[in-house]
């Protein structure tokens, strides 16, 4: 039945064909057949019901600047700037239009006839996304903004960049158990992205601590820098590009057997086929979570039992870094007594979007709503999702209506309930 609702793929040769001489390389938006099928799928429309703020919408726009029957202006932009870039009209298009690569295109297009005060913008985010120093230097900023503002000794009109702040953390608390030995394994190298540095660098702590345990050896090559999907997403690829290649050369000087990340929003950029390799890092990149659930683990490696239902969110970027909800769901069923509730039947995006829940604040609490709907309906007591930005986004919604319930990355669950056995050399299990 799923098979018979899937979309059928239009064959090539009877696609459209772009005009001679398009403008701005835009030469994919001809591949629409203007069925509509991205429509449902797409979160503006579904807020906006706008022919404009849907993908098809969109590219009948980008048709009309690459033909050059359009220039640029202030209303052209706010249909560009209003797409979350979720993809998810890509999973649904039988002409295989790749919509966020076009969406990246006719944004860096467009970027020279931004705002002044947007250009500034992009420059800070150049500055700090490539320095990693300086955004650990940003933990204790961020662990005490969360106290204070948690402790509401924070002025209730703050900017909304604060409300996203994450509360303080702390380390998890271990059950006792003997150290996890040095493994010898195969080399994996933990990207560590650049939002995680000072938001989410338990999960950082978390998933090396389970990558160990697994019998690897773990490697974070210094002077790694943020993956490029906040610039190439906000019109600068020339950006994006330099970021790409300098972790292409830090993480080529470990050698790794492969490359994992937690964040599915890097993941997907790290996933993309990019450079003559066709390897955005030049060594093979998985997701984390997808990585460890299909990973022989040791016997000696034990969990302790957990009677809790958790909501189970699936970010956006997904299966576009690699990986599905049912990794998720195997890897959680090593603690015993946890009880999954997929998010995915809740609706579609939660409208966090990298830099969207700060540009586009309605439109992303909006879409943020059926999520907060879902953890009251289903008595849960735990969310879990794989990207940062989302993890950020469904705390401060769940704060903001008084909901007492923690969002966590799923290896940071498995972490806390770890407790590694006195056997050593046991061979692997499932």
């Amino acid at each position: 039945f799923s098979r018979a609702l899937a979309p059928m793929k239009v064959p090539m040769d009877v696609l459209p064909t772009p005009p001679r001489h398009i403008q701005g390389g835009l030469e994919a938006a001809w591949r629409c057949v203007l069925c509509g099928m991205c429509l449902p799928s797409c979160p503006t429309y579904g807020l906006a019901m706008e022919e404009s703020e849907s993908p098809r919408g969109r590219i009948a726009l980008m048709r009309a600047l690459g033909e050059g029957l359009l220039e640029p202006g202030p209303a052209m932009w706010r249909h560009f700037d209003s797409c979350i870039e979720c993809r998810r009209c890509e999973s649904v298009c039988p002409a295989g239009v790749p919509f966020g690569a076009l969406m990246d295109r006719v944004r860096a297009e467009v970027l020279p006839k931004r705002s002044p005060v947007e250009r500034v913008k992009l420059h800070l985010a150049r500055l700090v996304l490539a320095r990693p120093w300086l955004l650990r230097g940003l933990r204790p900023v961020t662990g005490w903004v969360g106290a204070l503002r948690d402790r509401g000794l924070w002025p209730k009109r703050r900017p909304r960049a604060l409300a996203l702040f994450p509360p303080r953390r702390r380390p998890a608390a271990r059950h006792p158990g003997v150290p996890v030995p040095r493994a010898a394994g195969p080399r994996v190298a933990l990207f560590r992205g650049c939002v995680a540095e000072f938001a989410d660098y338990d999960t950082l702590t978390d998933a090396r601590l389970l990558l160990e345990a697994a019998g690897f050896q773990v490697v974070e090559p210094e002077g790694q820098v943020c993956c490029g999907a906040l610039h190439r997403h906000a019109g600068d690829p020339r950006t994006a590009d330099s970021l790409l290649e300098r972790n292409r050369e830090r993480f080529a000087a470990v050698e790794p057997d492969v490359v994992v990340s937690a964040a599915t929003g890097c993941g997907a950029v790290l996933a993309e086929d990019r450079g003559p390799d066709q390897r955005a890092l030049g060594v093979r990149h998985q997701d984390l979570v997808r990585f460890l659930s299909h990973t022989p683990w040791p016997r000696r490696v034990r969990f302790h039992r957990l009677n809790l239902k958790v909501l189970l969110h699936a970010p956006c970027s997904l299966p576009h870094a690699g990986g599905d909800v049912g990794d998720a769901e195997r890897l959680l069923a090593r603690i015993p007594g946890v009880q999954c509730v997929a998010a995915t039947s809740t609706g579609g995006c939660c409208g966090a979007g990298g830099r969207y829940m700060l540009t586009h604040p309605d439109n992303a609490d909006a879409l943020v709503a059926h999520l907060v709907e879902a953890v009251r309906e289903n008595g849960v007591g735990l969310v879990l999702t794989t990207n940062i930005g989302c993890r950020l986004h469904l705390e401060a919604a769940l704060r903001r209506v008084g909901e007492p319930v923690e969002v966590l990355h799923p290896v940071t669950l498995l972490a806390r309930h770890m407790e590694t056995g006195i056997l050593r050399g046991d061979s692997p299990s499932r």
